[in-house]
């Protein structure tokens, strides 16, 4: 019983991800500029499909919810969520009109913005707690 019990929560469990971002990412685009701008600081963007994408679901089981990825977050930029529907949405085409300076091609895709949200200015290199840092610290140089 406990074992079936254990495997429907974890069937859940993503699309509870759905739902909610990471912990202390924020999915309002106009609040994260506000931030960004009051705070002087880029933001780190995530197109991700954690209800439906084995990739972006590793990274954040694997990642985003460490306490020190969450630690480097809340210290060096504002973060934005984006969730990418596995098919047609309203909601995310109209959002996608304010990253008309990228290619969105699959997911996760990371990007690093300036505090307006209006160019690209640094990569992360890896999907480690080590390649976010990097490219978090190159982007803080070039703002």
């Amino acid at each position: 019983m406990k074992k079936r019990l254990m495997i429907a929560l974890s069937s859940l469990m993503p699309l509870l991800w759905a739902v909610e971002p990471p912990a202390g990412w924020l999915t309002d685009f106009e609040a994260a500029k506000t931030l960004a701008v009051k705070e002087k600081k880029p933001v780190l963007v995530l197109f991700s499909g954690t209800d439906w994408c084995p990739p972006c679901m590793r990274l954040r089981r694997n990642l985003l919810d460490t306490p020190e990825f969450q630690k480097l977050i809340r210290e060096k930029c504002v973060a934005l969520y984006i969730h990418v529907p596995r098919g047609g949405d309203e909601a995310f085409d109209k959002m996608m009109r304010h990253f008309t300076f990228i290619s969105l091609t699959g997911v996760p895709t990371i990007i690093i913005t300036d505090s307006e949200i209006t160019r690209e200015v640094a990569g992360v290199e890896s999907r480690t707690l080590d390649g976010f840092t990097a490219g978090i610290e190159k982007a803080q140089k070039s703002l």
